[in-house]
């Protein structure tokens, strides 16, 4: 799993011009905080909705490591694992909650939408913006947040990447086994009413 999330973290940064980022020689041996990178002239611009879980984490400490990206990460104020100390002293954060909108939906007149504009230090960065060069989208679960952080952005995101969330696994089929489950054993349930057996659960 360690591996698969280093390569996934190279590829990301290889697919908007990065250099190629070494992997942890020891997977074993988990890594110390990560130091503040020697900034590189002229960085390119980062922002990271997400970017402090498991798959996210990985992808933006390997940016930092790069030390050509001015990173900024947007989350709902929490940090998992190790990242409060290892991602947040380095990058610029911001606390955009893009649920809140969407679970009021259906109980105020007209309709909420568009959470993200609520979010005014986000949007006062966006705003003040020509050219936002990378936006990852780590925590896409709904389609109309897509849509919403999209249209926000105003045009002025380079390269809009979305990464499938880890959480399309919460009601998946999986195997009892000792190992790392893999993804082809990770089936989501065609039967509706196991589906919602397992949210429930």
């Amino acid at each position: 799993m360690k591996t698969s999330l280093l390569l996934l973290a190279a590829s990301v940064a290889s697919a908007f011009g990065s250099e190629t980022i070494l992997a942890n020689p020891d997977p074993e041996v988990t890594p110390g905080p990560t130091p503040a990178p020697t900034p590189k002239p002229n960085p390119k611009k980062v922002l990271a909705f997400g970017g402090h879980d498991m798959v996210g984490s990985a992808v933006v400490k390997k940016l930092m490591a790069e030390g050509s990206y001015d990173i900024s990460v947007v989350n709902i104020g929490n940090w998992e694992f190790n990242t409060s100390a290892e991602i947040e002293p380095f990058v610029k954060s911001f606390i955009c909650d893009r649920t809140i909108c969407t679970k009021l939906e259906d109980e105020i007149e007209p309709p909420c939408t568009n959470a993200i504009l609520k979010c005014h230090e986000l949007m006062e960065y966006v705003n003040a913006m020509d050219t936002i060069d990378v936006v990852l989208d780590f925590t896409g679960e709904n389609p109309g947040w897509v849509k919403e952080t999209f249209e926000a952005l105003q045009g002025k995101a380079g390269l809009y990447v979305y990464l499938s969330s880890q959480t399309i696994y919460d009601v998946s089929n999986t195997t009892e086994n000792s190992n790392a489950t893999t993804e082809e054993e990770c089936i989501r349930p065609t039967d509706e009413i196991t589906k919602l057996k397992k949210i429930e659960s």
